[in-house]
């Protein structure tokens, strides 16, 4: 149900929970501005196509507007996917046998399988699983993800998994188009 006009500007309860900063004096919620600050830290360089760079626009202010209606992340989420996809297809051409790839999961794989994915750094947030690890447990996720979007039904809840997903992605994004 749509958010009552006077409650339209108010965050969503779930941020409510969302501790920004735990102190000797007790906790810090967060607040618009660290939510701000968290999307505006991800970034794409200069050099990204501008295709590629509106989608990922798309993906930081659905965020960013998900403040106010958190399922608005989930679709900020597939937005980053999206522009992953559209940075991969770019990245690899067309398909030599010239048929159109079938999805993110094969270029994916064929990124892998070429070595697209050498050298990429890790986020601070990865710490503990190794690159192959955390890229194995990437590509499953989007795949799930988009499979459960597609189907309309219900995503899997993890509050921080959004931002994740938009600083994976800006990450690979980046790797992708310095290597080009």
């Amino acid at each position: 149900m749509l958010k009552p006009l006077s409650e339209a500007l108010q965050p969503d309860p779930v941020f409510h929970q969302m501790i920004a900063e735990v102190t000797e004096g007790g906790v810090r919620h967060m607040t618009f501005e660290d939510h701000y600050d968290d999307v505006a830290g991800i970034s794409l360089t200069k050099d990204i196509p501008a295709a590629v760079r509106d989608a990922f626009e798309r993906a930081q202010h659905s965020y960013l507007y998900g403040w106010f209606y958190f399922d608005l992340t989930k679709l900020a989420q597939a937005q980053a996917y999206a522009a992953l996809e559209a940075a991969l297809r770019l990245t690899l051409g067309p398909k030599i046998d010239g048929n159109p790839w079938t999805g993110i999961g094969e270029l994916l794989g064929i990124a892998l399988s070429r070595g697209l994915f050498d050298g990429l750094s890790r986020q601070e947030h990865d710490v503990g699983l190794s690159l192959t690890d955390r890229l194995k447990h990437l590509f499953q996720t989007i795949q799930t993800f988009r499979t459960h979007l597609a189907n309309g039904t219900s995503v899997p809840e993890e509050i921080g998994a959004p931002l994740n997903a938009l600083r994976d992605c800006a990450n690979i994004i980046n790797h992708l188009f310095r290597l080009a």
